[in-house]
C-alpha cells in the first residue's frame, strides 16, 4: 500500500486505486472524474473534445444512463464512458492504451472541462 502527499494510491487484489489532488480517481486502469454538470452536456463535451483532438470514433454507444465512446487517437485506442450520477452529476471514466496513459487520459478531461458550458 502506498499513501502520502496529494497523490494517493492502493493496491488491493490486483486491483489499483489512486487518487490525484482530490479530483481524479484511477482504477482499473481509467482515470475517472466527477463533473457538476447534467449527463447531455457531458457527453456533447466529450464528443467534441474527440474532435477537437483529431480522434476518429469508431462506436458510439448511447442508453438512457450512459453513453461511450471508442475513438482512435493517434496511434492510442481511446474508451470513454460516460454515466449519470443525479440531475447535475456526471462520472466520466476515460482510458487510453493498452496500458492507460494517464496524461492523454488528463488532457482529454482536460478537453472536456473547457467543452463545458460555464456557469
Amino acid at each position: 500500500m502506498l499513501l502520502g502527499g496529494c497523490d494517493t494510491a492502493i493496491s488491493v487484489g490486483g486491483r489499483t486505486l489512486g487518487i490525484q489532488s482530490g479530483k481524479f480517481i484511477y482504477t482499473d486502469n481509467s482515470l475517472n472524474k466527477h463533473y457538476n454538470a447534467p449527463i447531455d452536456q457531458v457527453s456533447r463535451a466529450c464528443e467534441k473534445a474527440l474532435k477537437d483532438l483529431k480522434g476518429t470514433i469508431i462506436e458510439k454507444e448511447a442508453g438512457i444512463s450512459s453513453t461511450s465512446w471508442t475513438a482512435m487517437l493517434h496511434e492510442d485506442k481511446v474508451r470513454i464512458i460516460v454515466e449519470y450520477v443525479t440531475k447535475d452529476r456526471t462520472l466520466v471514466s476515460v482510458k487510453v492504451g493498452l496500458s492507460s496513459n494517464n496524461t492523454a487520459a488528463l488532457l482529454i478531461h482536460e478537453r472536456i472541462e473547457s467543452a463545458l458550458p460555464k456557469p
